[in-house]
């Protein structure tokens, strides 16, 4: 009984880890599409300003 407590348990925080992980994953290429996307944008409304 004791051991398959500690499987699950176990299993539990590896699928945590796993979102986690996953979540963090997100974050990042959040992060570094975030600034990309910003300087495009900055791009473009300088690019019309030019152009008026």
């Amino acid at each position: 009984e004791e051991g398959k407590n500690e499987e699950i348990m176990m299993k539990l925080s590896d699928f945590y880890t796993f979102l986690f992980s996953l979540k963090w994953l997100e974050n990042l290429s959040l992060f570094f599409l975030l600034p990309r996307e910003t300087n495009l944008l900055q791009n473009f409304s300088e690019g019309i300003e030019e152009r008026c």
